[in-house]
């Protein structure tokens, strides 16, 4: 597989930098905003927390930086990306920080990239377990309190029902825990009073082409997501011979991943004006599947196509910003 010291410390280093750099360029500047639709269920979505700009800003840098630093604890642990090399982490750092609809304040996608994040880690360790009913449980629980504040974790639920089968893990027992860890966060909201009948509302849902008008300003940061969603593919094409031919716990992590990203990439045409949402979770799972490309393939000069993967990523982020104010 040849070195996979693709990035070493000091390029992390500098895809941190060029990430915090970004992110506070989107917040001075002034992020472009997308077409608002989102909402949870029944409680406020994060975009009507009413969170002081700088505290918000504040929250989802860090917040972005713990998921980027989760990912390489959590590759570190389980190996989905062969090698213990920093370009997986430093990737999602460039990727994640280059979508001003993600990188200037507390959001929906940076929310559900966590939860995504904290569940897979979850997850992982329900793999061939004997006993997994409270690993279910607290799935279920975190995506039915994700439901109340972003409609978006509705769609993760079917992904983690096919990832627990796709572990080994998901039996009656587990399946009954499921639906349990599902309920239990409106069976005590609703019973406690603390959450009224009177705030539950249904999503409002549009596809691609409704308004298309109104979605030419986003075109830059659309190409980006677009872009990242067919790398995506064709990076796990890619990388399916050789993780088919090698290890197969392995080989059933990476599925995990491809199962979120496709469905990410199916929500975000359907339920377009909520795109910005799965973005984050989309550009894990690519960050991933470009990882594995680089870990996985004998790639001459690979230090410096990374260098031009994350170049390419930081000219999106110019280019949504320049859109936004011409």
């Amino acid at each position: 597989m040849g070195n996979r010291d693709t990035m070493g410390k000091k390029g992390f280093a500098g895809a941190i930098a060029t990430a915090i750099l970004m992110s506070a360029t989107s917040f001075l500047a002034g992020a472009p905003i997308p077409l608002q639709t989102e909402a949870g269920l029944c409680l406020p979505s994060p975009g009507a927390w009413n969170i002081m700009p700088p505290l918000s800003w504040a929250i989802n840098l860090l917040l972005l930086l713990g998921i980027t630093g989760s990912i390489y604890i959590l590759n570190k642990n389980y190996a989905f990306v062969p090698g213990n090399d920093m370009t997986l982490p430093g990737l999602l750092a460039v990727m994640s920080f280059s979508c001003p609809w993600v990188a200037g304040t507390l959001n929906s996608s940076t929310i559900l990239l966590a939860a995504n994040t904290a569940i897979l880690s979850i997850a992982f360790t329900c793999f061939k377990q004997r006993n997994a009913t409270r690993e279910l449980f607290a799935i279920a629980t975190i995506l039915s309190l994700g439901t109340m504040v972003q409609y978006a974790f509705i769609f993760m639920i079917p992904a983690y029902i096919a990832i627990a089968a796709s572990l080994k893990c998901l039996r009656f027992k587990e399946t009954i825990a499921f639906i349990l860890g599902l309920v239990a966060p409106y069976w005590v909201g609703v019973g406690l009073g603390i959450i009224p009948l009177s705030d539950f509302s249904m999503p409002d849902i549009s596809g691609l082409f409704s308004g298309i008008e109104a979605k030419r300003s986003m075109l830059a940061g659309l190409t980006a997501c677009a872009a990242t969603a067919l790398g995506a593919l064709v990076g796990g094409l890619y990388n399916s011979v050789k993780l088919y031919a090698g290890n197969s716990q392995r080989r059933l992590y990476n599925i995990c991943f491809n199962i979120l990203g496709v469905l990410c990439a199916v929500c975000m045409v359907i339920d377009f004006d909520n795109m910005p949402a799965y973005i984050g979770t989309l550009y894990l799972v690519a960050a991933v599947q470009f990882a594995d490309i680089f870990a996985l393939h004998n790639i001459r000069r690979r230090s410096w196509w990374l260098a031009g993967l994350c170049t390419l990523y930081a000219a999106s982020f110019i280019m949504t910003e320049i859109q936004f104010f011409f």
